[in-house]
């Protein structure tokens, strides 16, 4: 299948290397709607053209971001091999390089939630959502979700009108965790009916511990670099 590579829109920095990865302003593209093949196809195009940023669709809007790097890429990789701790100790599996797609209906119907979280984590009970017999994609919502801000992506993942927090929460996400490198902050949220709560907001010094592995422990410090 082939797409064509959109017309891109660089729109302004959100400023100067900042502490959250550098300058990760978001990119503005063509309005359209996008089936899911059509968008995994594009990544291809992409991908072979040279292209370094992550995109996604975000409520309908194809949004793309420069490639983190550190120190968002630290938290991030700290929570990957917490995750991966969870995994050996048999609660499920770790994810960070697939697409997560959120409401998919059909390889002919548009999508307008489809998300490259920084970290997920999928329990043994739910394992279903990683194998679509049509899509190589994550189809549903993962248990953990972890996104670490960006200067890009900051209005999107905060609570509670971000668009993809309210579009995780929506989904049935149980876990969200969200890293602020600049705060040096992890806030976790957990479901409580329909809604995500934050149920605590922990700095370097302090233990994550989740009740889907409570024997785990996250060390907050991990995640920032040394003072």
């Amino acid at each position: 299948m082939t797409v064509g590579i959109p017309a891109v829109d660089h729109a302004p920095s959100t400023g100067d290397n900042d502490g959250r990865g550098g300058p990760m302003a978001a990119i503005a593209t063509e309005r359209r709607h996008y089936t899911l093949p059509e968008f995994l196809a594009l990544l291809d195009e992409l991908e072979l053209a040279g292209s370094q940023d992550r995109f996604e669709i975000i409520g309908g809007e194809l949004v793309a971001h420069a490639s983190p790097v550190d120190p968002h890429m630290r938290a991030a990789i700290a929570c990957l091999l917490f995750l991966g701790d969870a995994q050996r100790a048999g609660y499920g599996r770790v994810g960070n390089d697939r697409t997560v797609v959120l409401d998919y209906r059909g390889p002919g119907l548009p999508v307008a939630h489809v998300y490259k979280p920084d970290a997920f984590f999928v329990a043994t009970d739910g394992l279903a959502i990683l194998e679509h017999p049509e899509t190589p994609s994550v189809v549903g919502a993962p248990d953990i979700v972890v996104e670490v801000l960006s200067p890009s992506t900051e209005r999107h993942d905060r609570p509670p009108k971000g668009k993809k927090f309210r579009a995780y929460e929506e989904a049935g996400v149980r876990h969200y965790w969200l890293a602020d490198t600049d705060r040096r902050a992890l806030a976790a949220y957990e479901r409580r009916g329909e809604r995500l709560v934050e149920t605590a907001t922990l700095r370097p010094g302090d233990t994550l511990r989740c009740p889907l592995f409570p024997e785990l422990g996250l060390a907050v410090d991990t995640l920032f670099a040394p003072r």
